[in-house]
């Protein structure tokens, strides 16, 4: 795994009926929001398109690899460029030539996850201010 896909912490392991500060390497996993930019009859339109839960890095490649999936595109020529415009958030640039039909895109299925974030229309719904500490819900 890479240095950006794990990450160093201090863990509280119990061993032996003691308690013990150890460090630990766990893997990352954090979502990211696909933005489409595109044109539609002369005007430039901006939509989110998908967010999906994935381990950082290669995030251009995934996003690229899920617009050849759904037929968004057919080549590497069809994106005009892949650009980071937040954290967790990559804007698609798609060429003028590309007509993308948003409706397509358009699911409707009833998803879940323990981690929250299936279903999720954007980076910041997915966002929250509740923190689970010990068992309990601590409102932020």
């Amino acid at each position: 795994m890479t240095a950006q896909g794990a990450e160093s912490l201090d863990i509280t392991r119990y061993r032996d009926g003691l308690f013990e500060i150890a460090e630990d390497r766990v893997a990352v996993e954090s979502p990211l929001e696909i933005r489409m930019k595109y044109s539609k009859q002369g005007q430039q339109h901006l939509k989110s398109i998908a967010v999906t839960m994935r381990t950082p890095g290669n995030d251009t490649d995934l996003a690229m690899g899920f617009l050849f999936t759904e037929g968004i595109i057919q080549t590497k020529e069809d994106v005009q460029s892949v650009v980071c415009t937040g954290e967790n958030i990559l804007e698609v640039r798609l060429n003028e030539k590309v007509r993308f039909d948003e409706e397509r895109l358009q699911r409707n299925f009833y998803t879940t996850s323990s981690c929250g974030v299936c279903g999720k229309a954007s980076i910041e719904s997915v966002q929250t201010e509740n923190v689970w500490l010990l068992g309990h819900l601590i409102s932020g």
